[in-house]
């Protein structure tokens, strides 16, 4: 407080000190006719709300011509008074200005505390918001907003996820027996032995009244069944004791994963982890079982009682009739496209390129014949997204702006949004919808980087870029060939995965695939050295 105060009366002190200056300055160049306007623009500096500084006086002094005399002008009889008089108006005019300056950084100041307080009050607010007041853990809100975060994260990197809901046995119990007091301390206990037992990446959540809910990444079932049976068996042991009042009580839990081999919505997983819950207390609680095994033990008991060779018909008609309807539905789409052909020409023998390159790459990398139909579906349906861009984009003849630009890099998500209803189309899917990421991870829509990125999309990648480079648009010429392998080669490694581009390379060595100039005639690629 006391550096506060100095700080303050030195400040004043300066200012005071500068007004001073100002005026001995005034003074002794007042009487200089050609200095008047130089003086002036000086002296009235605060008037236009510009604060004096000692190199100001200093470049007036310099400015201004001094007569011989020098002090001696203040000694005349006519101007002592004035002098006395230029000097107080200086003198106050500078201790005004600080003054105002100092205002001006008290008023800084208190702004910028008003600032932090009001963030630091919405901070919290936000925070009451997501969190659960009596344990501190994230409340229900929150566990579907981080749940529905993390199983995107899971399906964009391949991994595991496992839900887990723990539900406390016989809690109304307590309640009743030794009151809401009593119960409240029990889940405070119970929400730090999760938090004990749990890792930092793990999110907890307090779900419902006596439910918790906890969402384990990259956990695979077995680790998180390993994890819940630990926590049971603690919880079982720990002795709740406030006061005179001691208990003991158990829990039941269950548990559901989301796999890239089963990627199936948040709000599903819930509900199996749910339902494998409420089959826990349903079988005497004070257990953990997961969703896998709870399924398997029903398709077991099932076996008993069902015809497995009357099964085995039924679904090998099911699988023919969904290949069938799949067929009808891609030759639907194949129709569908034509239609671009009206809006944009391009498009549509686009696709069909990218079709052929696509296949001649698969086969030359040896694929088996489920994965290479599911390339040709995806390449066939690739710029699907495009029936929903504005035509004015499509088929504008210069090049894009970065707001088309933007336009047009999400067709891979609208083809996506419109083949979602189609289960049997989810392999195709994944492909459409990732093949413009980049192999050094800076693609669009979701960054995925090498590995991750489905083989399918790879190659689709490869093939999309060769038949753009190779086909003239409205706004540049297309590249022979030749000039476009080399390209693919240039940004092997960057943008394609170099495996893919040396199997595009040596399918049309190999003749798997053949390249043709603007007349359709067949053309021969040179050595790539």
């Amino acid at each position: 407080m006391r550096k506060e105060s100095y700080d303050s009366r030195g400040f004043l002190a300066m200012s005071l000190l500068k007004g001073l200056a100002l005026g001995l300055l005034c003074c002794v160049f007042l009487f200089g006719e050609d200095n008047l306007v130089v003086l002036w623009s000086a002296l009235s500096r605060p008037l236009y709300g510009q604060a004096w500084s000692f190199d100001e006086i200093f470049r007036t002094f310099t400015t201004v011509n001094v007569s011989s005399g020098g002090l001696s002008l203040l000694l005349g009889p006519s101007r002592t008074l004035p002098s006395i008089l230029i000097i107080a108006a200086c003198s106050i005019f500078g201790l005004l200005d600080g003054l105002r300056l100092q205002q001006i950084a008290r008023l800084r100041r208190a702004i910028q505390a008003e600032s932090e307080r009001v963030l630091s009050v919405n901070e919290r607010l936000r925070a009451l918001t997501l969190t659960d007041s009596l344990t501190g853990l994230a409340n229900r809100r929150r566990f579907f907003d981080e749940l529905n975060n993390e199983i995107k994260r899971s399906e964009r990197y391949g991994q595991p996820l496992t839900c887990l809901m723990l539900d406390l046995d016989y809690f109304k119990n307590i309640n009743d027996t030794f009151g809401h007091q009593f119960g409240d301390y029990v889940l405070q206990q119970i929400a730090e032995i999760m938090t004990s037992e749990s890792r930092e990446a793990d999110i907890i959540a307090r779900y419902g009244g006596e439910e918790f809910a906890m969402i384990l990444s990259n956990t695979t079932s077995e680790a998180a069944y390993n994890l819940a049976e630990r926590l049971r068996v603690k919880i079982a042991d720990f002795r709740f004791v406030r006061g005179s009042i001691a208990t003991q009580m158990t829990v039941s839990i269950g548990l559901a994963s989301w796999l890239q081999s089963d990627p199936v919505s948040p709000e599903k997983v819930i509900s199996r982890a749910d339902a494998t819950l409420y089959e826990v207390k349903a079988s005497g609680r004070n257990s953990v079982l997961t969703w896998e095994r709870s399924h398997r033990r029903t398709r077991k008991i099932c076996r008993q009682y069902i015809d497995e060779q009357s099964m085995d018909d039924l679904k090998k008609k099911l699988s023919d009739f969904s290949k069938d309807l799949k067929q009808t539905y891609i030759g639907a789409v194949s129709s569908l496209l034509s239609a671009v052909k009206v809006r944009d020409g391009y498009t549509l023998k686009h696709s069909y390129d990218v079709t052929y390159y696509a296949l001649g790459i698969a086969n030359e990398m040896g694929l088996n014949e489920g994965d290479i139909g599911v390339i040709n579906n995806a390449a066939n349906l690739h710029d699907l997204g495009k029936i929903g861009i504005d035509e004015r984009i499509l088929m504008k003849p210069s090049v894009l702006n970065e707001h088309e630009t933007e336009v047009i890099r999400e067709h891979p998500r609208m083809a996506a949004d419109i083949l979602q209803p189609l289960k049997f189309l989810a392999k195709e899917i994944a492909l459409i919808i990732h093949h413009h990421e980049w192999y050094n991870g800076a693609g669009y829509p979701h960054g995925l980087k090498g590995e991750n990125i489905p083989l399918g999309a790879r190659i689709i990648a490869v093939a999309d870029a060769f038949s753009a480079m190779t086909t003239e648009r409205p706004y540049r010429k297309a590249l022979s060939s030749e000039a476009a392998i080399q390209e693919l080669m240039k940004c092997a490694g960057r943008q394609f995965d170099p495996a893919v581009v040396k199997a595009f390379i040596d399918a049309i060595r190999n003749g798997k695939v053949l390249l043709r100039d603007k007349s359709q005639n067949v053309v021969e690629m040179k050595s790539a050295g």
